[in-house]
């Protein structure tokens, strides 16, 4: 039998031994085994653990939407600098893991997941969300009686007056809003089907001032597009405001990003970050620069900006109720 002594010696050594022993090396065949022989005495699956635990959780809606929106705007900035994931690797692994733990998260308990079974996802159909004064909807060379929340198709023209104003909700939960004396036409409303699960909304913007802001198209190809002047301005999620005024067009993008070219060809165009403008004349030359506080202090950029934070909570809190279902 040990003496205490003994006993305290190899207690004292106790670490470095364990220090030296070599991690045993095993196999992909072993390692699947043990995966799954540890998988198989779970009483229930890690993933539906994980799901059930989340749904559990009670948030308010507004503090859910600004934790979500400062998170995107964290993963935007970081791409716009040309943050690339092996720079990630040079923070302490504790920091890692827990982004890791935190995008695993929202993954299940957020709209980033737009598409999942059984939840109401989306509008089903494009309205006529409110108006005010001189508004005038024309489908097929008629002028159509307006009122709010009627539906709104494809080829139909809208047009604001001196005192007008209109806002279009889209099927794909993107909102667009039109000025006094402005004129759009609704060129193409591509709704997911059975055979695609992507969305393609593009707004010929004629004249005047319409601002819109795209919540969140996370499937590849979709796209929300404004055409003015045969420029297209198309975002996956942004907040912009396109103005046409002579012959000239005026984008500013308040919120991520969005592309700005001279053909319908996304990939060949110019990409216009938060917080810049461009503006481009016959020549169809992108001019960028800066928008300043006078940019931001405009009534309607104030008071769309305030609107967007609304609606933003709305759609926020449809979504939120429909995943408790």
């Amino acid at each position: 039998m040990a003496s205490k002594k003994e006993t305290k010696f190899n207690s004292d050594n106790l670490g470095d031994d364990l220090r030296n022993i070599h991690k045993p090396e095993l196999d992909d065949e072993r390692k699947k085994r043990i995966k799954n022989n540890v998988m198989s005495q779970l009483e229930i699956p890690v993933i539906r653990y994980i799901r059930s635990l989340v749904s559990s959780l009670k948030l308010d809606p507004s503090r859910y939407v600004l934790i979500k929106e400062k998170v995107f705007d964290l993963l935007e900035s970081k791409r716009q600098k040309r943050f690339y994931i092996s720079n990630i690797f040079t923070y302490h692994k504790k920091f890692v893991s827990a982004f890791v733990l935190f995008l695993i998260f929202f993954g299940m308990f957020s709209f980033v997941n737009f598409y999942s079974p059984g939840v109401v996802l989306a509008e089903e159909f494009t309205v006529l969300d409110t108006y005010r004064g001189d508004v005038c909807v024309e489908r097929d060379g008629e002028k159509l009686e307006v009122e709010k929340g009627m539906r709104i198709y494809q080829n139909d023209k809208i047009t604001t007056g001196e005192d007008g104003f209109a806002s279009i909700k889209f099927f794909d939960d993107s909102v667009s809003r039109l000025d006094e004396r402005t004129r759009v036409v609704i060129n193409e409303l591509l709704k997911p089907s059975d055979t695609s699960i992507e969305s393609h909304v593009e707004v010929s913007l004629l004249e005047g001032e319409m601002w819109s802001r795209v919540v969140n198209l996370v499937e590849g190809e979709s796209s929300f597009v404004v055409e003015a002047n045969d420029v297209f301005t198309a975002a996956q999620r942004a907040a912009f405001n396109v103005r046409v005024f002579d012959s000239s067009i005026e984008i500013g993008v308040f919120d991520h990003m969005v592309n700005v070219s001279s053909s319908d060809d996304n990939e060949k165009g110019e990409k216009i970050v938060s917080g810049k403008k461009a503006f481009l004349n016959n020549s169809k030359e992108v001019e960028v620069s800066e928008i300043d506080k006078d940019d931001k202090q405009i009534a309607w950029v104030r008071e769309n900006l305030d609107n967007d934070r609304l609606y933003l909570l709305e759609v926020e809190e449809r979504l939120f109720t429909a995943r408790l279902k």
